[in-house]
């Protein structure tokens, strides 16, 4: 395909903050009646372009973004349409956020005051310039300026089904008559929808760690095409693989050109595949386990090593304890969907919290018949942990739930494995073992 490079000339400038501030404010307070006039221009000297941006610094920007663009040839103006606005300034920001109901806005403003935002930012920004009739062209134009009105632009961001992305998806597939979704419904998707989020996390392993452990099933189960594109850049290349048949009964691309506007400097690439985080978390969570193992083995010799293994017992149940919480939050009292069927509840809970104590009293008591009594109750605490985690395996192979939990899995067992009865059970084996080969 062609590129257009007068785009690239045109948004490279650099502006200070306040002329910036003053002329968005003085556009929205023009907005409704530029909006209103604009829809009666024809839509022949109109052209409509996605605008992807790619991923930013702040985490809710590593999905990448997407708005239009509209071209106007009569007035030689360009306005970009974003689905994408909050607000830091929402003094429920964080009330809505961990409740699942976070607030978002469609807004319109100049295309050359929001590229050179992106581009400010080192964001890279590619251009896609639609193929499409007047009719179309028009049509796109009325569901933009529909979605800016005050009673319309605002709406509550999902992830995975309703965000940036997905509003355009649904104004281009109406304007090609349900083509687009019908299309895309039908082919099977690369990856699950955790998979598509892991090439995203990678560059962050507390996040990776993190989301990995609140994502449930519902985001395990094969998706098509059509649902990968919650992501811009799963958008984009599906856009450029689009054709349809016009008025005139002829096939056309949907994509007529694309252009590069921006390439960000020194950011992580996207990985085209899901990271493989379970060996890391494998050799993470064995490393853990040989840890206690040498703690164990030494605490009852050293009253120092037994203190220290303590402490080190009460902390890694305290993570795992408000790990749980968390889930637990998600799953039972927030929107946030995928956290949903997640199998990691079993084991992981606010039941835990009962056993943070118990590492340090175990070690602090000075009657020893104290501290075995607490050791003994954080053994069986740590064997129901264990338990549990065999439990999800089974769950997982039997395909009763489809979460994919390895991850946190390796990361858990060969520490719960050390700090369960699973020794006590081996050595009480290994007697018995010797008692029969005793004459």
């Amino acid at each position: 395909m062609r590129k257009n490079h007068a785009l690239s000339k045109k948004f490279t400038g650099k502006r200070s903050l306040s002329p910036y501030i003053f002329c968005i404010s003085l556009f929205f307070i023009l907005c409704p009646i530029y909006l209103a006039a604009q829809e009666k221009i024809p839509g022949e000297y109109l052209t409509v372009r996605i605008v992807e941006i790619g991923p930013g610094d702040e985490f809710f920007s590593w999905w990448g973004h997407l708005a239009v663009m509209v071209d106007n040839e009569l007035t030689g103006e360009s306005l970009c349409y974003d689905f994408g606005v909050f607000s830091f300034d929402d003094p429920h920001l964080v009330r809505n956020f961990l409740k699942g109901d976070l607030n978002y806005k469609v807004m319109v403003s100049t295309a050359q005051d929001e590229l050179e935002w992106y581009i400010k930012n080192n964001r890279d920004i590619t251009v896609y310039t639609l193929n499409l009739d007047s009719r179309q062209k028009e049509q796109i134009i009325y569901a933009l300026n529909w979605n800016v009105l005050p009673e319309n632009r605002n709406y509550v961001y999902k992830l995975f089904t309703d965000n940036c992305v997905t509003r355009v998806i649904y104004i281009i597939d109406k304007v090609l008559e349900g083509k687009f979704t019908e299309k895309y419904k039908n082919e099977n998707g690369r990856f699950t929808l955790r998979e598509h989020a892991e090439r995203h996390l990678y560059r962050s392993a507390v996040m990776y760690v993190i989301l990995n452990f609140i994502m449930g099933g519902e985001i395990d189960k094969p998706v098509s095409r059509f649902e990968e594109m919650f992501l811009p850049s799963e958008f984009t290349a599906a856009i450029v693989d689009f054709t349809y048949t016009d008025a005139k009964k002829n096939r056309q691309l949907l994509v007529s050109s694309i252009e590069k506007i921006n390439t960000a400097v020194g950011r992580p690439v996207v990985l085209s595949k899901p990271p493989r985080g379970e060996l890391y978390a494998f050799f993470a969570g064995m490393t853990g386990a040989v840890v206690l193992i040498l703690l164990v083995m030494f605490e009852k010799k050293h009253r120092s090593v037994l203190i220290i293994s303590g402490i080190v017992k009460s902390l890694i149940t305290l993570y795992w304890a408000l790990a749980g919480t968390v889930l637990f939050y998600a799953m039972f009292f927030s929107h946030h969907t995928y956290t949903y069927n997640n199998l990691n509840i079993i084991y992981a809970n606010p039941l835990l919290f009962f056993g943070v104590p118990l590492g340090i009293l175990s070690a602090f008591k000075k009657q020893e018949h104290k501290r075995i009594f607490y050791s003994r109750v954080l053994k069986g605490l740590w064997t129901y942990i264990l338990f549990g985690c065999v439990f999800t395996i089974i769950l997982r192979i039997s395909g009763v739930n489809r979460s994919d939990n390895t991850l946190n899995l390796f990361l858990i067992i060969p520490s719960a494995a050390v700090l369960s009865f699973l020794e006590d059970l081996a050595v009480m084996v290994q007697k018995k073992l010797r008692l029969k080969q005793q004459p």
